[in-house]
């Protein structure tokens, strides 16, 4: 994904590199970076790393042979919390799906804080009621992520650094989407989970021709 997308203005998408255990020990690493197992998912085993000294103790933890490295980027926002966004790109066309606020540079929505904190839901409505403003200087980077990924339907994982650029995190077709929170809590999830079913619907319409 990080081949596919360097070069794009307005895009930090970091590059990742492959190490063996053996490679690890004689490797000329830099520091701080984030490291995980090959093929994990979900945070298992990701650390950040920021000298020599902890990538020992981090091995003695793990036993896969092979492990993905990548720099790490202090996203942080002014107020010291880490913000990750989830966004749907349909047809190149961006939609909101959430925005989880964490003490923590690890950002999962469900174990953020959002559900206990009424500070942090109101951040996340208010990117939400204000997406359309938001992502209007990033419409066209995010149109063309669409396109050089070649997916009618991808969803990214990012955050957005100080001087306006995006930090890509992860792109796939498989994130969860949903609009199964307490209504009550989150009152203000349904309206943009609908918008995003509709706008899938559209496109799946589109892509089979009906009503063309």
């Amino acid at each position: 994904m990080a081949r596919q997308l360097q070069g794009l203005p307005g895009l930090w998408a970091p590059a990742t590199q492959s190490y063996t255990r053996e490679q690890l020990a004689t490797a000329a690493l830099s520091w701080p970076c984030i490291i995980r197992p090959a093929g994990s998912q979900a945070g298992q085993g990701l650390a950040r790393l920021d000298a020599a000294p902890e990538l020992q103790d981090y091995l003695q933890g793990q036993t896969a042979s092979t492990y993905t490295l990548a720099p790490f980027v202090d996203y942080r926002r002014p107020d010291g919390l880490y913000a990750k966004m989830r966004l749907a790109l349909i047809d190149g066309v961006a939609w909101p799906c959430h925005y989880a606020l964490s003490e923590h540079w690890m950002v999962h929505y469900v174990n953020a804080g959002m559900y206990e904190d009424a500070a942090k839901r109101a951040a996340e409505a208010s990117f939400m009621a204000g997406f359309a403003a938001w992502v209007q200087p990033h419409a066209a980077l995010l149109a063309e992520i669409s396109r050089r990924l070649n997916l009618s339907y991808v969803l990214l994982d990012a955050a957005e650094l100080a001087d306006g650029r995006l930090l890509l995190f992860e792109a796939d077709h498989a994130m969860v989407v949903h609009a199964m929170d307490d209504a009550q809590k989150f009152p203000y999830k349904q309206l943009y989970m609908a918008r995003v079913r509709d706008a899938m619907v559209a496109c799946l319409l589109r892509h089979a021709g009906v009503g063309a």
